[in-house]
C-alpha cells in the first residue's frame, strides 16, 4: 500500500527544502555579484535586495513553524487531538491522531460514531476500511467510508 502523507507533511517538507535551497542559493549569488561587479554601487543594491529577500523568507518560515508548534502545543493542553487515521472493521471504528495514539473518543460502533468522526475530522484525515480477509486496509474516499 502506498503511503498516504498528509497536507501537513508535504507542506513541512517543502518548507525544509526551502530553507535548504536558500542557505546553499545565498553563498553562491553573492559570490557570483561580488566577482562580477566588486564593491560597485550597483553591487551594495544587489546584496542589500538579496538578503532582504533571503531574511524575509527566513523570517516567514519562522512564524510558520512557531504558529504551527504552538497551536499543537495548545491542543494538548486542551486534550484536543486531530484525528488523523480512521479505520473501519465491519461495524467497529477505530481513530488514531497525528501521534498514532489511539483516540477512545472516537472509537466505537460504527453507527454510533460515524456522525462525530465526519464532523470533526480534518481535510488531512485518512479514511480506511478493513475487510475480513484483506492484508492492509484500504484507504477510501471519506464520501465512501
Amino acid at each position: 500500500m502506498a503511503v498516504k502523507r498528509s497536507r501537513e507533511d508535504i507542506m513541512n517538507g517543502l518548507l525544509v527544502l526551502l530553507i535548504f535551497l536558500l542557505t546553499l542559493y545565498a553563498p553562491i549569488e553573492l559570490s557570483r555579484v561580488i566577482v562580477s561587479w566588486g564593491l560597485a554601487p550597483v553591487f551594495m543594491f544587489e546584496l542589500t535586495f538579496m538578503w532582504l529577500f533571503y531574511g524575509l523568507a527566513i523570517f516567514i518560515i519562522a512564524l510558520i513553524v512557531h504558529r504551527r508548534a504552538k497551536q499543537r502545543q495548545g491542543n494538548k493542553e486542551r486534550g484536543i487531538k486531530m484525528i488523523k487515521t480512521v479505520i473501519r472493521f465491519q461495524n467497529m471504528v477505530m481513530a488514531f491522531d497525528t501521534e498514532g495514539e489511539q483516540v477512545p473518543k472516537y472509537q466505537g460502533r460504527y453507527k454510533d460514531i460515524k456522525g462525530n468522526i465526519l464532523r470533526d475530522a480534518s481535510a488531512d484525515t485518512v479514511f480506511t476500511r478493513w475487510s475480513n480477509y484483506d492484508f492492509e486496509p484500504e484507504t477510501v474516499s471519506r464520501e465512501e467510508w
